[in-house]
């Protein structure tokens, strides 16, 4: 009995037994190895914004002391005193930055995976234009209906003229794209707007200087967007502080566009806190698709 029991004990895993085992734990580390590095790498992510944070809040009340640079192990920091930006790299991936003397932020996303997101050169412009506008946004203190440069960039036109002006019709503002879409992200955040992208229109247009100066605007690419007002008057005051102006339907087939893309009639509804606003543009080319076109095609 007691030999039997010996024996049993001294004959150990078979080397079948070991490869079995070994072969689990390689395909159990394949699957969850990228799990949990995504975990760590979210817990550093939120550890760099917290440091972020928390340095600015010193900043502000101590503006004489320079940041401290924290260790976070995966993470990068660079800084140097409260009126500079810390930037943080996460596993070399990842890069968000905190402007310390403004508050102002760069590439804080919802998420680390969001950060690490390859962004098309259209998206990444996109992108370029809305931290652009959030650090205008800081800068100028704008919120509730304050946005003293939310029609900064327009050509052209008076965007200040008062709907009553015997010259409105024929003083349209024009914007580039690029200027109006990182003037859309300032109007959303002044509460101006109910949406911050435009649409742009799918009919052919000339965009030269004599239809500006001409007042032949039929000829000039429009774009479109929802902004607040129920009222006439409300209407117009916000159209005013971005460069807009009512739609003017000059262009076959412009309001059965809008009727399609909207779900609603175009014209001005006391009845909706939202109107539809008509911008003009220097350029737009929708028959070569135009990255213009891409991004804000209806």
């Amino acid at each position: 009995m007691a030999k039997n029991i010996n024996k049993f004990k001294n004959e150990g895993f078979s080397l079948i037994e070991l490869v079995v085992v070994i072969a689990v734990l390689a395909i159990l580390a394949i699957l969850g190895g990228p799990y949990f590095l995504r975990l760590i790498n979210l817990a550093r992510f939120e550890s760099a914004k917290n440091h972020m944070r928390n340095s600015y809040a010193s900043c502000i009340n101590a503006p004489n002391i320079s940041p401290s640079k924290p260790y976070i192990p995966g993470v990068a920091f660079q800084l140097s005193n409260c009126s500079s930006l810390i930037t943080a790299t996460i596993d070399d991936s990842c890069t968000i930055s905190m402007d310390m003397s403004t508050g102002v932020k760069t590439g804080w996303n919802n998420s680390y995976d969001e950060c690490t997101e390859i962004l098309s050169k259209d998206e990444q412009l996109h992108n370029d234009y809305r931290e652009g506008a959030d650090e205008m946004i800081a800068k100028y203190n704008i919120s509730d209906g304050n946005c003293t440069v939310c029609n900064g960039g327009t050509t052209m036109g008076d965007p200040m003229l008062d709907p009553e002006d015997e010259l409105y019709d024929r003083a349209v503002p024009i914007y580039d794209p690029d200027t109006f879409q990182r003037n859309l992200h300032m109007m959303k955040a002044a509460g101006l707007t109910c949406e911050s992208k435009f649409i742009g229109s799918n009919w052919k247009t000339s965009n030269h200087y004599d239809a500006y100066v001409s007042g032949n605007y039929g000829n000039v690419a429009s774009g479109y967007v929802l902004i607040k007002g129920s009222s006439q008057e409300e209407f117009r005051l916000n159209a005013k502080k971005m460069g807009l102006r009512p739609v003017d339907f000059d262009v076959q087939g412009e309001r059965q566009f809008l009727q399609d893309h909207y779900g609603r009639n175009p014209d001005h509804d006391d009845n909706q806190d939202c109107q539809i606003a008509e911008v003009k543009f220097n350029t737009w080319d929708y028959e070569y698709n135009s990255r213009y076109w891409e991004e804000n095609k209806p």
